[in-house]
């Protein structure tokens, strides 16, 4: 699957997440590789360093979401039509050292959320039960984490209701 196969369902999603959490009376605004030109995502895609590790700037989350005494980075994961059938959640290896470090070293509250929930990178941490390496997977090709769906947290019991249906 290309990077433009995924691109769109992904970017469909984030706009969904973020007007959702606007409804429910957050506020919202687009962070990471959105804000980037094509160019810089291909710099960013074509780069390594002295032992081939790429720039993880390219995993920083999509939203960044905020609401009186709360806030929070959110990378919003997106499934294929076959993958929404499983019982788990994939989240690259990469995205998962990213949200643990923003966590850790920024001291900001981070989110993977799917339309099935969310999960922070300490649930992922304590919950993921096998590890691929990519090679063959319907994503970009990197290695990452399967967690069972059962431990996403959704995304009212996070966020509320939305305001339309708690007025109702």
């Amino acid at each position: 699957m290309t990077f433009q196969d995924r691109f769109q369902p992904g970017r469909a999603w984030e706009v969904e997440l973020a007007d959702g959490l606007r409804a429910r009376g957050w506020g919202v605004c687009e962070f990471g590789q959105g804000q980037l030109s094509d160019e810089a995502h291909g710099a960013l895609r074509d780069w390594r360093d002295s032992y081939g590790r790429p720039s993880l700037v390219r995993w920083l989350p999509d939203l960044l979401a905020w609401r009186t005494g709360a806030v929070y980075m959110i990378d919003a994961k997106t499934e294929t039509e076959k993958n929404a059938a499983s019982p788990n959640v994939a989240v690259e290896c990469d995205a998962f050292g990213v949200g643990g470090s923003i966590e850790q070293v920024l001291n900001t509250p981070m989110l993977f959320a799917w339309r099935c929930g969310a999960m922070t990178p300490r649930t992922i941490e304590n919950r993921w039960h096998r590890k691929l390496d990519g090679n063959g997977a319907n994503g970009s090709g990197t290695s990452f984490l399967l967690i069972d769906k059962k431990y996403a947290t959704s995304l009212t019991d996070l966020f509320g209701s939305r305001v339309e249906e708690s007025d109702a």
